[in-house]
Order: structure tokens, then sequence, then C-alpha cells
């Protein structure tokens, strides 16, 4: 569980005119998926208080960046501390436990997608080694029946540095995939809505 004082809770009040008054709490995240290409990604969640329910995720994005453009901040939260513990144990168990549901099911489609990249780019490097090497060899036996010895040399020490650089290449990819999908806690906070 998550510390209240590492993580305090900011308080916005957001004025509209004809709203229903609510308040909501909010969570940012932002998640990192390495691989071929890394993947980073702001999540948004927000769970509305007096209907003890989530808010979709575009939807919070929305409201949450709303708020933080136009929101100022709400003196009177921080004056009803009890409210405030009560709704950090919401932000910090039950949100952070659907966010890392969210975030599983995030990872492991752009891991689906990584891998798929990652298949496509061994083919491809694969398929340029073994033109190169075709080509090399058959210059290299060439050059053999000429009697150019050194020619034939030349073009053997050209494919091995081919060969190393793709094997470079390869070992690159695995390691860029090797590294574990992770979430970070951007901030979290309340957000009162109120009629002007």
């Amino acid at each position: 569980q998550e510390k209240h004082q590492d993580h305090p809770l900011a308080a916005i009040i957001v004025t509209e005119r004809d709203i229903e008054p609510a308040h909501f709490l909010f969570r940012v995240e932002r998640w990192t998926v390495p691989g071929i290409r890394t993947v980073e990604k702001l999540h948004y969640r927000l769970y509305w208080v007096e209907g003890d329910e989530f808010v979709d995720e575009i939807e919070s994005e929305k409201l949450i960046t709303k708020s933080a453009y136009e929101g100022i901040y709400w003196q009177l939260a921080a004056s009803d501390k009890s409210r405030l513990e009560k709704w950090w144990d919401i932000v910090s168990d039950t949100m952070s436990l659907e966010s890392l549901k969210a975030f599983r099911s995030y990872a492991q489609k752009m891991k689906g997608q990584n891998d798929d990249r990652l298949d496509t780019q061994r083919t491809l490097l694969h398929r340029h080694l073994n033109r190169k090497r075709e080509q090399l060899q058959k210059q290299i036996e060439d050059r053999r029946s000429e009697g150019r010895e050194s020619l034939a040399k030349a073009n053997e020490a050209r494919l091995k540095k081919i060969e190393d650089r793709v094997k470079r290449q390869l070992h690159g990819l695995d390691e860029s995939v090797s590294r574990e999908p992770f979430s970070t806690f951007v901030c979290a906070g309340v957000i009162a809505l109120a009629d002007r």
C-alpha cells in the first residue's frame, strides 16, 4: 500500500454552470513497455465518489486534463483530514488494484505487438545475411578459381564483418524485449465539481 505522505492528494475544484455537484478521485500513472519500440503512455483513472463507481478511461482523461487547466486549489478539502484519509485509501487500494489490472492487460497487448515486430526484424536480418552470404561466397569461389587468393580473403573478411554485425543486431533485438514493463505513479487527487 502506498503511503499518504509520499503521495499526497491534490485537491482541485472546478466550477461550471448547471452542474450537479460531485466528487471524483483521480490517479495518473505512466506506463512503460520496453521493446523494439518502447511505448510510454499516461493512464488516467477516475472514481466517482457519490456513485461508488469507476469512470471510463476516455472520460477520465478529459475531466482530469480539464481540471488541471481550469481548476483551482480546493482549500476546504485540506481541513477534512478524515475524509482525505478515506479517499486516499480508495486511491491507494481500490484504484491502485484497478490500475494494476488494466496495466497488465495493456502490457500484455503491447508485448504481443513487440514480439510481432521482433519476429519481423529477425526475419529481415536473417534474409539480408543469407543474401549477402550467398553473393560473397560465390565471389570467393570465383576469385579462387581465377587464382586471386587475396581478393577471396578480402571477401571472406567482408563476410565475417557482416555476420558479426548481424549477430550484434540480433543480440540487441533480444535485449530490447527482455526488459519488463513497469508502471510509475505520477499523481492522485480529488476533483470537486461545483455549480457556479
